[in-house]
């Protein structure tokens, strides 16, 4: 019963996940911009967790003259896959 008590009181003090406002894409953003779209579209990811993909996909348009459109659209896909992420530990 103590048990039940306690993970009672855990859950009741776990704050809702705030849901993201996701901006829409502007037709002239560039990847810079994109990333900081999204930062603010998801304020509740900790952003230092992903520098290593985000600089990764930034890099690769950068260095390597990868498409824009398809860094912002693999940005879009990494924001979202880790918002999942942080729900699915949230509930579990």
């Amino acid at each position: 019963a103590f048990a039940e008590f306690l993970h009672a009181r855990q859950v009741d003090q776990q704050e809702p996940l705030a849901v993201p406002q996701i901006k829409p894409r502007p037709p002239d953003e560039t990847v810079v911009g994109a990333i900081k779209r999204l930062a603010q579209s998801y304020p509740m990811l900790d952003k230092a967790v992903m520098l290593n993909e985000t600089s990764h996909l930034m890099s690769e348009f950068m260095v390597q003259g990868r498409d824009k459109m398809e860094v912002i659209d693999e940005l879009e896909a990494v924001f979202l896959r880790y918002y999942n992420k942080l729900i699915k530990e949230k509930t579990t």
